[in-house]
C-alpha cells in the first residue's frame, strides 16, 4: 500500500491588543512551499521605501503609509492567486469570565482562544494535512509544546485522522519572521475597526485608510463585520460559543 502524500503547511500567529473591549487573533496561513518565497516579495514591497526593522500595526504612521500600503497590495496579490491566506477570530473580551472558566488566568483564555483558532486549519485542511504553527514570542508559563500536544490530542479524539498534524508549534521573534509582521497588521487593522477606533473624532487618519484599504481589497463593506464562513480567502469570526463552530 503507497504511503499518503502530505501537505505540508505555515501557520503565523499574531495578536492584536488585549487592552481595548475586541482582540484578534490572526494567522497567515501558506503552503510550506511558499514561504520563503512570501517573505522575500514582503522584502521587496518594503525596500523601495528605506524598508523598516519591523512591520507592526503599531507602527503605522503617516509618512510610512506608502510602504504599508504595498505590503498589503502584495498580501492581496498573493491571495488572489491562492497562494496565502488569513484566518482570525474576534474576541470580546467584555464576555470572557476568567474567575468562572480560566481559573482567573487571563493567560489561560488567551490560549483558549488561540486552540480556537489553531484547531480550526484542522478542521478545515484535514486531509493528509501537516501543520508549523510559529506564534509571536511573548512571556508565559504555558508552552507551545504543551499547546501542540494538545491539539493533537483533541485531532485524535475528534477527527480520528491517525496522526499528530501539528508537527511544530513554536514561538518566533516576530522582528525575524515577515509572515507574522503581517498577521500583526491585519489583526490591528481588524481590531481598530472592530473597536470603532476609526469612527472617534481624534482618529488617525493613516490607520483609518489604510483600514479602508484593507477592506477594499478584501472586498468587504467594513473590517468591522464577521465574514461569511471563507475555507480559503479572508475570513473574519467572531467567537461566539452559543453557535455552531465553523
Amino acid at each position: 500500500m503507497s504511503q499518503p502524500i502530505f501537505k505540508r503547511y505555515h501557520i503565523y500567529c499574531d495578536e492584536s491588543s488585549t487592552q481595548h473591549r475586541f482582540t484578534t487573533i490572526g494567522a497567515v496561513f501558506c503552503h510550506e512551499a511558499y514561504a520563503s518565497k512570501i517573505e522575500e516579495l514582503i522584502d521587496k514591497a518594503i525596500t523601495p521605501h528605506g524598508g523598516t526593522s519591523e512591520l507592526k500595526w503599531s507602527k503605522v504612521k503617516r509618512k510610512n503609509l506608502p510602504m504599508y500600503k504595498d505590503v498589503i497590495n502584495t498580501f492581496f496579490s498573493l491571495h488572489d492567486k491562492n497562494i496565502i491566506h488569513y484566518y482570525c477570530i474576534v474576541i470580546d473580551n467584555s464576555k470572557m469570565d476568567h474567575k468562572k472558566y480560566n481559573e482567573g488566568d487571563k493567560e489561560i483564555g488567551f490560549n483558549k482562544m488561540l486552540f480556537t483558532l489553531l484547531y480550526k486549519f484542522a478542521r478545515i485542511y484535514k486531509s493528509n494535512s501537516l501543520f508549523h504553527a510559529y506564534l509571536d514570542d511573548r512571556t508565559t508559563k504555558h508552552t507551545p509544546e504543551r499547546m501542540r500536544s494538545m491539539l493533537n490530542a483533541r485531532v485524535k479524539r475528534e477527527l480520528k485522522l491517525g496522526y499528530e498534524p501539528f508537527r511544530v508549534c513554536q514561538f518566533r521573534k516576530s522582528h525575524h519572521v515577515k509572515c507574522i509582521q503581517l498577521a500583526d497588521i491585519l489583526s490591528g487593522a481588524i481590531a481598530y475597526a472592530t473597536n470603532r477606533h476609526d469612527l472617534k473624532l481624534d482618529a488617525a487618519t493613516h490607520k483609518t485608510e489604510l483600514v479602508k484599504h484593507i477592506a477594499t481589497l478584501a472586498k468587504l463593506p467594513s473590517l468591522a463585520m464577521p465574514t461569511r464562513y471563507s475555507p480559503d480567502g479572508f475570513d473574519i469570526w467572531h467567537i461566539d460559543f452559543t453557535k455552531s463552530r465553523r
